[in-house]
């Protein structure tokens, strides 16, 4: 089967702003092409997400252009070539010819030129190095039709070099080959980054987190963690050791799991891995927060005997939420490679969501305003859990009364129905 050589201009790649920018920034005997994903996308039949453009103007003329012809711009990059035009109100990363002629690791030096080989040249993978004109016609100076047919990630030329150029080039091979790639890790790029993984070490830790984030949602992402686990490089990512048995099974189980659900799965088994994944992944504070509840649940059901019942399932979502016990439970399935039994499920959904007693209630029954209100609410929510949670109002009186006499040394007032 020959290489395919056109793309559909169909859906985002049919858009007015889109072929106005194009035929603008190709006029006289300049060149404009649509670059990368949106073109390796289209050839694979994959939804497109960004447009990003390559033109062989400077970007002060790309700018000029776009100003006389009335749209905005925002020089998002300039030093690097890029800036962001706006088009009939969407946004399009237009980026000048370039090649790298000082790289350090992490950053680049850039030359600008009128070359599209040379452009091409200076990308990570064959399969990013695609180029369409309006017309969709593909041009293709590094072999990366050839190796998008064949599901294979390379990287164009020699694998050290690209890696030096930019160390985060090292996830985005595994993060591609989990994405695009069929059968195995193309063995030179393996090997290259075995050689150069010390420069993970000096990457920013927000590039590694949105790699990483893009690397667990992939299809492939268990063949990818394995490969990556036999050559040492997870703690040194990731900065814990990863389940990959247990998170298999729970993909086998829930597909569909989510992306923090997935990273519960491989790395959380108690709170303070969570903790670390903070840093080491620049997990926000909700993020955070999230692990964290669910390695405590998950280190609390680790120390359960089995099987496991309702009334206690009920108890941990009242205490952490229904939603961090249903996460616990199908990590904890795939840890265990067990079904949950749909009880468990019913109760994690269907427990109470706050408790039956409030301040206001105590305050009625004659208990001053202070810390004291808050330890007898939560005296009576314990034994409201060991009650299962009941509903008869009188018992519920019972409780709270009981409480408050406990904790005020004196006798409880009258009972007052529990609101």
């Amino acid at each position: 089967m020959s290489p395919q050589r056109r793309i559909p201009m169909t859906g985002k790649l049919s858009h007015l702003g889109l072929h106005r920018l194009l035929a603008l920034l190709s006029h006289d005997n300049e060149q404009a092409y649509i670059v990368g994903g949106a073109v390796r996308n289209s050839l694979l039949g994959l939804p497109i997400d960004d447009i990003d453009l390559a033109t062989s103007l400077t970007p002060e003329a790309v700018i000029d252009r776009v100003t006389m012809a009335g749209m905005r711009y925002i020089p998002t990059g300039i030093d690097h070539g890029t800036v962001t035009v706006i088009a009939d109100e969407r946004p399009y990363e237009v980026t000048t010819f370039r090649e790298d002629i000082d790289t350090d690791g992490r950053h680049a030096t850039v030359r600008f030129g009128q070359s599209l080989r040379q452009d091409a040249e200076r990308r990570d993978f064959t399969i990013n190095a695609l180029y369409a004109d309006a017309s969709g016609f593909v041009s293709d100076p590094v072999g990366g039709i050839e190796d998008l047919l064949a599901r294979r990630v390379r990287f164009i030329g020699d694998p050290v070099r690209r890696i030096r150029e930019d160390y985060l080039r090292s996830l985005r091979f595994f993060r591609f080959t989990a994405r695009y790639a069929k059968g195995d890790a193309d063995e030179a790029a393996l090997i290259a980054i075995d050689q150069e993984r010390d420069g993970l070490a000096r990457l920013s830790r927000e590039r590694v987190r949105t790699e990483l984030m893009k690397l667990i949602e992939a299809p492939r992402v268990l063949y990818i963690l394995r490969v990556m686990s036999h050559r040492d490089l997870v703690e040194p990512v990731f900065g814990l050791p990863l389940d990959l048995d247990g998170f298999a099974r729970m993909l086998q189980h829930d597909p569909g799991a989510d992306l923090f659900l997935r990273l519960a799965a491989l790395a959380i088994h108690k709170p303070e891995d969570a903790l670390t994944l903070r840093e080491t992944m620049r997990l926000s504070n909700a993020e955070t927060d999230r692990l964290e509840k669910l390695g405590e649940v998950l280190m609390q059901l680790s120390a359960l005997p089995r099987p496991l019942t309702a009334k206690t399932i009920r108890k941990l979502a009242f205490r952490f939420g229904r939603r961090v016990i249903t996460d616990a439970l199908v990590v904890d399935m795939g840890r265990r490679d067990a079904k949950i039994d749909s009880e468990l499920w019913t109760a994690a959904g269907s427990a109470p969501t706050h408790s039956p007693f409030t301040g206001a209630m105590v305050i009625k029954r004659g208990v001053p305003a202070g810390p004291m209100i808050g330890e007898i609410i939560r005296h009576a929510d314990a034994a409201w859990e060991a009650s299962d949670f009941s509903s008869d109002p009188k018992l519920l009186q019972n409780l709270i009364s009981e409480a408050i006499a406990r904790y005020s040394g004196t006798a409880a007032a009258a009972p007052t129905p529990v609101e």
